[in-house]
């Protein structure tokens, strides 16, 4: 057969299916005009369609795909040995056959190597093409290998088995839409849900640069679990970038113009004119199909090939509405938009479709009216221990569109009670490893005495803490920490032997309380940490009990040097911001593990500088590391909370919240006054949106530490996230009153006053925090309150200083653009801030992919570089993570002023509003200056919430 005659065979062919049984005769009558063997051609193929059910059909795929991997047999007609059930092909054993038909036949089969079932497809005896149409095909072939998505069916193997050629792909069990479809139209809540799959799928092969051009409801099938599958790419067409193996003058799937491929039903304009097809093309396509889900009916359901084609060019389709009413009418919008005649008319992208098909965007019967809830916060402080870089990848800092930067640190309050501030201890000679070993010992003392605290009117500062601030002075302890008493000390080495000095202070006058001076062998660090823990005790009148004895000396292992390794570890961890410190520390916990590998301690130690090795480089490979080992931790001691908080750490960072929930919780079971494990319990369960929850974590942190002046700058940050900035202006009030020389109140009480429109209050607040220490935080903050000001060009000022600190932050850099941009005379450093705060935004999400904040964040700078197109995908999969978050629906308005779509910038303005977004700072945000003069805007920020 003539390549040219099995063209029109095969086009009238899927054009025939696409109608019902009775529609078929009349319109081959009218499509073979006369042609008689034409029309037994495909009244044959469609017969043996009848007879063999609902299976994969994909024409052009197989064999391309074989020519894509070079073997010229492909064109070779196939053996015609008959297969059986139970037969072995290649590594595949046949199950059974489900079905045959004129386009081949198709097997269910077993991979014996992978477990898995598959479906074998074999095309038909007589296959074969020209020369000109296989090398379309192998190019397609190339196109349709780039794509791995859950809604497109995916192909596993090309192979070949006794000279018969088949295709192993994926096995899908369901049916077809075109078989739904028989049943009538769908609910509406179906047919969102299928279009919304549709669209996510074209989404995937646009972003390959690949138009489907093919798509009907006999190409989608749906599986028992509702998941969505497009089959069938076999007319596809690649659109931009080439496959680099192709010669360069070689156009990559292009047709001839004039060429019209498709089904013929499902055909856009453009389409049936043989013109340049597009992503549009396909969303016109996806137009049809959720018309016909949500009607029952095809828009144009002409069976007259010629009145059909008229019809498509030149018609409108009756609104869907008129045929199912309860069809809403943001919905049928989104249809009518979908299948505009002119392309340039239609949604330009699949990611646009998507946000205007989200749930909340199409309301129906079941749903209710949105009232967001915030899910911006801003963690980057100071927790205990190695937990200061743990923690600081978790939450992303607002930019200067996304009101300001909060940071809850630990802390301690002077609420009348003890508490005690342990420095690091210093080593008075020695080298690097002597000044670890002694800042190691005195962290492990810390821990120890909080142990010996409960129940006790005591306290403790971690250690690592005190060495986050670069705390080293009792003075300076109680500026910050508001401590009343401090531990120091100091090691010093006289051949074989360690003399320990330590002493309790009054930071008030640096008074000597009591002091001690041990001298023991240094072959015993039991002995050295024991006899330190025993005489602080005693310092602080706390008695040890025979349990807590026990607890005192134990140390996790039985061998002095590994458990000196150990201390070595911790000690160059506290320094974790000078990367050969971290370096240091994973060779101490490495040799250490040498040692003894059952030595738990040491591997949640591993873990936790593995991850800040990641915090300092960015490098996600250090991640993979860090579970490893925080997991091993857990392996070897499942009560050890150190090995629990390790891996909830990670699992927060990496946005595995529920997992993060279940280790935090482990630590508080065993070590319910852990200040770590209450903060990254409270954000995981943040994160879930779980916000009672949160708050009930956050009261918990007090009542378990009640002296702390920390918790409650957790819980003004809470406050802060959820939009009641009164109360958190009042914790933060607090926290300034219990430790004035701690910026930290000072920079997150501006932030508070800025949201209260206490402008000048605001500023001032801001520059005493600088004034006590220089931040990054406390810059950010200033800049913020300039620009919204109006004093563009210093609020740039502080930006760059800010970003001079903490530059891997994606958001300072967004900062820093957005001053630019609107500073008359720094507009052209606009962009490359932009980029910038891009590229860290995407390696962000590399280790998060569930960041939502980065997500938006991202949409907003591609916005901002005029990337809509990527802009609208990041900001949709934004949506999906955070529905109702009311910064995702500030970052949406932003992208779509951005866009030049106003309705929807005021669409998600609203619901920003609504949910939370203060309208101070929707009033002094610059973007909305274009729509100063609206009404809908102005009565948008002047009327109440709803």
């Amino acid at each position: 057969m003539e390549p040219k005659r099995w063209d029109e065979i095969e086009r009238l062919y899927h054009a025939a299916l696409e109608l019902k049984e009775k529609e078929r005769l009349t319109f081959l009558a009218s499509a073979c005009a006369g042609d008689e063997v034409l029309r037994r051609e495909v009244e044959s193929l469609l017969q043996s369609d009848a007879q063999a059910g609902s299976f994969i059909e994909s024409p052009a795929i197989e064999v391309a795909a074989r020519s894509l991997a070079g073997d010229e047999r492909l064109t070779r007609p196939l053996a015609s040995s008959p297969l059986e059930p139970g037969a072995t092909v290649s590594h595949y054993k046949l199950i059974s056959r489900l079905g045959a038909g004129g386009m081949g036949e198709v097997y269910r089969a077993r991979d014996t190597m992978l477990g898995r079932d598959v479906a074998l497809k074999f095309p038909p005896e007589d296959f074969s093409l020209d020369q000109e149409k296989l090398e379309r095909f192998r190019r397609e072939a190339w196109a349709a290998s780039a794509l791995n998505h859950p809604n497109i069916c995916t192909i596993y193997e090309i192979g070949e088995h006794k000279g018969r050629l088949f295709i192993a792909m994926e096995l899908i069990e369901g049916k077809t839409l075109a078989e739904i479809l028989k049943q009538g139209p769908l609910p509406i809540d179906d047919v969102l849900a299928n279009a919304r799959q549709i669209a996510e799928a074209l989404e995937e092969a646009h972003e390959h640069n690949i138009v489907h051009r093919d798509l009907k409801p006999a190409n989608v099938m749906v599986t028992i679990k509702g998941r969505v599958k497009i089959l069938d790419f076999g007319l596809a067409k690649l659109e931009g970038p080439r496959n680099p193996a192709e010669p360069a003058e070689q156009n990559l799937l292009q047709t001839q113009v004039g060429a019209i491929m498709g089904t013929l039903p499902y055909m856009a304009p453009e389409q049936l004119r043989g013109e340049t097809t597009d992503a549009r093309t396909d969303l016109y396509a996806l137009g049809e199909l959720i018309y016909e889900m949500a009607t029952g009916q095809r828009p144009f359901p002409e069976t007259q090939t010629k009145q059909l084609m008229e019809a498509k060019l030149n018609q409108l389709p009756r609104r869907p509405r008129e045929l199912n009413p309860q069809i809403p009418e943001k919905l049928e919008a989104a249809i009518l938009k979908t299948m505009a005649k002119d392309p340039s008319e239609r949604y330009q992208s699949a990611a646009e479709i998507l946000v205007d098909l989200w749930p909340q965007n199409v309301p129906t019967a079941g749903t209710t009216g949105l009232r967001g809830t915030p899910n911006r916060i801003a963690i980057l402080g100071l927790t205990a221990g190695i937990a200061v870089a743990l923690l600081a990848s978790l939450l992303l800092v607002p930019s200067v569109r996304r009101l300001l930067r909060i940071t809850p640190s630990a802390g301690v309050a002077a609420l009348g009670q003890r508490q005690l501030a342990v420095l690091p201890f210093s080593a008075v000679s020695g080298g690097p490893k002597d000044d670890a070993f002694s800042r190691g010992l005195a962290e492990t003392l810390a821990a120890k005495l909080t142990q010996l605290s409960r129940g006790h009117s005591l306290q403790v500062v971690p250690v690592g803490d005190l060495s986050a601030q670069h705390i080293t002075t009792a003075k300076q302890a109680a500026k910050v920490f508001g401590v009343n008493l401090v531990l120091t000390g100091s090691l010093e080495r006289f051949g074989d032997l360690i003399r320990v000095s330590y002493a309790l202070v009054d930071p008030s006058s640096d008074r000597q309380i009591s002091a001690q001076t041990l001298t023991l062998p240094d072959s015993d660090p039991f002995d050295i940490q024991d006899r330190v823990v025993e005489g602080s005790a005693a310092m602080l009148s706390l008695p040890l009990r025979k349990g807590q004895r026990r607890q005192v000396e134990s140390h996790g292992t039985r061998n002095a040097t590994a458990f000196n390794d150990y201390l070595e570890g911790l000690g160059y961890l506290q320094n974790y911001e000078k990367a050969e410190n971290i370096d240091n520390a994973i060779g101490s916990f490495q040799t250490a593990l040498n040692i003894d590998a059952s030595y738990a301690l040491a591997y949640a130690g591993l873990g936790q500088a593995y991850w800040s090795k990641y915090m300092a480089t960015k490098d996600s490979v250090w991640v993979d590391q860090a579970r490893g080992s925080c997991s091993h931790a857990v392996t070897l001691d499942p009560k050890l909370p150190a090995s629990h908080l390790c891996l909830g750490i990670l699992e927060n960072g990496t946005g595995q919240y529920e997992d993060a929930i279940r280790e935090f919780q482990s630590v508080l079971q065993s070590d319910p006054t852990n200040t770590s494990a209450y903060e990254g319990l409270a954000t995981a369960q943040y994160r879930l949106k779980r916000i009672k929850e949160a708050e009930a974590t956050y009261q918990r942190a007090i009542k378990a530490a009640p002296h702390y002046w920390s918790p409650y700058n957790w819980l003004g940050t809470f406050y802060f996230a959820i939009g009641d900035n009164e109360k958190a202006a009042e914790m933060f009030k607090k926290v300034v009153e219990l430790a004035p020389g701690n910026h930290l109140g000072y920079y997150n009480l501006c932030a508070a006053e800025y949201l209260l429109g206490s402008f000048a209050q605001a500023e001032a607040t801001c520059r005493k925090s600088i004034a006590i220490r220089p931040s990054s935080t406390a810059y950010s903050n200033l800049g913020t309150v300039l620009f919204c000001e109006g004093q563009y060009k210093e609020s740039a000022e502080w930006f760059e200083k800010a970003v001079q600190l903490r530059s891997k932050d994606p958001e300072l850099w967004g900062n820093l653009g957005d001053a630019y941009k609107w500073s008359p005379s720094e507009g052209a450093k606009a962009a490359a801030a932009y980029r910038k705060a891009a590229e860290l935004a995407r390696e962000g999400l590399r280790v998060n992919p569930k960041s939502y904040q980065l997500l938006g964040a991202l949409a907003m700078y591609e916005a901002e570089t005029s990337n809509i197109a990527q802009a609208m995908r990041d900001l949709h999969r934004a949506l999906l993570l955070a529905p109702k978050d009311f910064q995702i629906m500030y970052d949406a308005a932003v992208v779509f002023q951005l866009a030049g779509r106003r309705a929807q910038a005021l669409h998600y303005l609203e619901r920003a509003r609504n949910g939370g977004y203060p309208v101070q700072s929707i009033r002094t945000d610059p973007n909305w200056k274009s729509l100063q003069n609206d009404p809908a805007f102005q009565k948008l920020i002047n009327s109440r919430n709803q």
